[in-house]
């Protein structure tokens, strides 16, 4: 609608790749680089747009080597936190915390058929003064869905990144939700579109070798015990 956008966050748990498991938190503003896009569109097509990608606001993660490389080779605005993972049969949560400081948890409900995703996911960060785009080649089975359908973000009451969240005005309730089923997806080296733009270098956190980590599979809820019927009884 005039006057307001969208943000995009993401929680992402990845179980085996080349810096060993680690959680990731993404927090980006969606925008296309060079000439003015028509609203929406951009967003439906995502990485098939030409000029599409996301803006990185907040990057957290959950070893200091992530953050690290994040910073020194693409300008990540990487941190080290505390992230907690739930996976149910109905619903994916991630609550992100650091230093017991309640930053957001999110909430995605598993809603929509499950269908391929092969769009490249298209980062913007910047690193010594350059924008840097980043496209990533992935596979992914995803289900999506309109609307929140008791999907939600809540966010926390004092840290920065929880108050430079709300001050964007964001709506809790989501207009779209995504949850992946799976997916893989290679990090190449990013490349130098514009030289001298302003620092985008998000919140710095401390220093930390490390956040917590957990993951919890939780089954479904317990059906109600069927009564026993015997002949001649009615329910």
């Amino acid at each position: 609608t005039p006057g307001r956008g969208l943000i995009y966050i993401g929680c992402f748990n990845y179980l085996d790749t080349s810096v060993g498991p680690y959680g990731e938190v993404a927090v980006v503003v969606p925008a296309v680089y060079g000439r003015r896009p028509p609203p929406v569109l951009p967003s439906i097509f995502e990485g098939r747009w030409p000029g599409f990608g996301g803006v990185i606001l907040h990057l957290p993660v959950t070893t200091r080597l992530t953050r690290d490389g994040g910073r020194v080779y693409w300008g990540y605005a990487k941190f080290v936190a505390d992230m907690r993972f739930q996976s149910t049969p109905e619903f994916h949560q991630c609550r992100l915390d650091e230093g017991g400081r309640h930053i957001f948890t999110l909430r995605v409900v598993k809603r929509g058929p499950p269908l391929p995703d092969r769009r490249p996911l298209i980062t913007y960060s910047v690193k010594d003064g350059a924008l840097v785009r980043t496209t990533i080649p992935q596979s992914a089975l995803v289900r999506m869905a309109l609307g929140g359908g008791g999907s939600s973000l809540e966010l926390g009451d004092s840290h920065p990144v929880a108050m430079s969240i709300r001050e964007l005005g964001i709506d809790p309730r989501p207009v779209m939700t995504r949850s992946n089923l799976d997916r893989s997806a290679i990090l190449p080296e990013g490349e130098v579109v514009e030289q001298g733009v302003r620092p985008l270098e998000g919140y710095l956190g401390v220093e930390r070798e490390e956040g917590e980590l957990v993951t919890t599979h939780l089954p479904m809820a317990a059906p109600p015990p069927v009564p026993e019927v015997r002949a001649g009884a009615s329910i």
